[in-house]
């Protein structure tokens, strides 16, 4: 099984309906998060492995272009250049708590996608950039229809204030460059989870040094 750029694929919102996102990544004890549009996977052993920050192994960032409801989905879209190869993605910081009119007072390092993205912006700046966890993206083409756009590293993180009506606070963009592979392989996104060893997992899957360039 794998993820192809610019193919449509099926999301549904609990495991065991047949989909290829939450079934794909169940790997016998865990599957990964099916709501926001910034979900990670963690690694199964971090301490073990010395993750630095508790990076997850792997980012999911999602568009919900169906979704016309501002108060529901209170961000810009993403900025996507298709040509370029580059995704600008917009943290999860918002005016409101979700469904309610009562004021978030949460600051931006506090919302729960901002958090890891404050991580990946600690491993650029510590240099550490084998720990850069993959970035796959999805653009949303109707209810729980989905097309992949492809693998992303992480190459900054900038700071703005976001005028929406929804939103009004500062919040990050998480800036990426897509891998020059049309095909990506589910194994080696679900299965890294499991590893006690990153650089060697990622090169026996045929990525190594994928997030240098």
């Amino acid at each position: 099984m794998n993820y192809q750029i610019n193919k449509n694929y099926h999301f549904s919102y609990k495991r065991g309906q047949n989909d290829q996102y939450m079934d794909w990544f169940f790997d016998g004890e865990k599957t990964i998060a099916n709501q926001s549009g910034i979900r990670v996977r963690c690694f199964k052993e971090p301490k073990l492995i010395k993750a630095p920050y508790n990076i997850p192994s792997v980012i999911v960032v999602v568009s919900n272009n169906h979704e016309q409801d501002s108060y529901v989905v209170p961000w810009e879209p993403a900025e996507f250049s298709e040509e370029k190869g580059r995704l600008i993605y917009k943290g999860d910081s918002r005016k409101y708590k979700k469904d309610t009119n009562d004021i978030d007072k949460r600051s931006k390092h506090e919302h729960v996608g901002n958090k890891h993205f404050h991580k990946i912006e600690k491993i650029i700046e510590d240099q550490n950039y084998q720990w850069l966890p993959p970035v796959l993206y999805f653009s949303s083409i109707g209810m729980g229809k989905y097309t992949f756009m492809g693998l992303f590293v992480p190459k900054k993180l900038t700071t703005y204030f976001d005028e929406s009506p929804h939103v009004e606070k500062e919040n990050y963009k998480l800036h990426c460059d897509r891998v020059e592979k049309n095909i990506i392989p589910l194994a080696w996104l679900r299965d890294r989870r499991l590893t006690d060893d990153v650089k060697n997992f990622d090169t026996s899957h045929g990525f190594e040094n994928w997030n240098l360039i």
